[in-house]
């Protein structure tokens, strides 16, 4: 018996090691949160209170909020916004220039206000930046007009650029505007809740 178990001692051990692996993914992908249960924010700047903002956005509907900061100074920003930023966060903290380049209308969602209303978001309250008069981001930082809507979460690195806060167009929480069948409306909610609270 012994004889036995030592010649098949390796197939007991691969077969120990494989179901381990398969019941480790099962339950990495059963208790994961879902892409609508989530919520990835990019913020252009160094110094960001990410547990603060994280706080402030918290929604009982959001398992998941993951914040990537990157000062535009660092030398893996464009690297970091166009992989982290541009491709998997739902909403982004930019400087107005991205915003006004030819990209940004198949980026970035158009702010409609009378959608935009029904989350208690007036557009009237906010400095905008429009592309073909269609506003687009909500400036967030512009010194010369003396705002500053994130100071108590948020320190920008370039004092004379103007930053603002837009809604990617890949994003699951953006409701209509979203391709995915389990569209929420969690995009409006945090920016709400950054702006107003």
């Amino acid at each position: 018996m012994k004889k036995l178990l030592l010649k098949n001692i390796k197939w007991y051990i691969v077969i120990f090691i494989c179901s381990t692996l398969i019941w480790s993914f099962i339950f990495n992908n059963i208790t994961a949160p879902k892409k609508h249960e989530k919520i990835d924010i990019f913020i252009t700047a160094n110094v960001v209170d990410k547990d603060a903002i994280t706080y402030k956005i918290n929604n009982n509907n959001l398992k998941q909020i993951t914040i990537t900061n990157c000062g535009e100074n660092d030398e893996y920003y464009s690297a970091t916004l166009e992989t982290i930023g541009i491709i998997s966060s739902d909403i982004l903290i930019v400087t107005d220039d991205l915003v006004l380049t030819e990209g940004a209308t198949t980026s970035f969602i158009e702010l409609e206000e009378s959608y935009m209303k029904q989350f208690n978001i007036n557009l009237n309250d906010f400095e905008l930046v429009y592309v073909n008069e269609t506003p687009y981001a909500i400036v967030v930082y512009d010194e010369s007009k003396n705002i500053n809507l994130l100071q108590d979460y948020v320190t920008f690195d370039n004092k004379n650029e103007v930053y603002c806060i837009v809604i990617n167009n890949i994003s699951v929480h953006i409701g209509k505007y979203a391709s995915a069948e389990n569209s929420t409306l969690i995009a409006f909610d945090v920016i709400y809740n950054l702006l107003y609270k």
